[in-house]
């Protein structure tokens, strides 16, 4: 019998890969999905300054999205946020589903804070929306760096300096950190042209059983036969 070429093993081994990813996203449940997206440590950044406190900053739903869109998408997450009433009165509902299979999700209602006697009642209640929407998906996806919007803004607190230091990094960190290297390493393969490489980084994701490395080259290399 005639040894198989380096293509076709190649292909036979993208195709397996291609099976057990579809085998893996039908049994794929919200929490494990999330647990991938906490893996990946994404952060977002406090870029805005509160007007109430100098000092303080903090980020909006604009920064939370734009920062974690990519990384959702990825993982097949999507997010529904809609605003509720009942007789107990008005809230926000937030969802957390799988695209592949909505049965599977998360959620949370929090109700609205809003003064229905103040004239500005209708504003409050937009300025509430967006608040809540922002600590609905950062407390559900469990994201660092969440707003300062009620940090104490005394004159000793916003003076004092807050004491740098090294935390290490957890097992799931540091898998999510190869992870991210190896993406840009991939990224940079595909930029330069150079297959050989994009090939190497693909069999090492195997061997280590870096299947988001695996699924993100699928994606970036449209043609198995060429890259791998």
């Amino acid at each position: 019998m005639d040894k198989l070429s380096e293509p076709t093993i190649a292909m036979k081994k993208y195709e397996e890969h291609i099976q057990q990813q579809k085998e893996r996203k039908m049994n794929k449940t919200i929490h494990q999905a999330i647990f991938e997206f906490n893996n990946m440590m994404i952060t977002v950044k406090k870029d805005l300054k509160n007007g109430a406190f100098p000092n303080s900053f903090y980020t909006d739903i604009n920064s939370v999205l734009h920062t974690i869109r990519p990384t959702l998408s990825e993982l097949g997450i999507v997010i529904i946020q809609t605003p509720q009433i009942n007789e107990a009165g008005s809230y926000l509902n937030t969802k957390i589903m799988l695209k592949d299979t909505p049965t599977e999700y998360v959620e949370s209602n929090i109700k609205f804070i809003v003064d229905q006697n103040s004239p500005k009642a209708m504003w409050s209640l937009g300025a509430s929306i967006t608040y809540t929407r922002r600590y609905a998906i950062t407390c559900m996806l469990s994201l660092e760096a969440v707003d300062d919007d009620f940090v104490n803004g005394t004159k000793d607190a916003q003076s004092t300096p807050k004491k740098a230091y090294n935390k290490p990094l957890t097992p799931a960190q540091q898998f999510g950190a190869k992870v991210v290297s190896m993406k840009k390493d991939l990224d940079m393969a595909r930029a330069e042209g150079d297959i050989d490489k994009a090939t190497r980084i693909y069999e090492e994701a195997d061997d280590k059983g870096l299947i988001q490395v695996q699924d993100y080259h699928a994606r970036l290399f449209e043609n198995p036969v060429a890259t791998l």
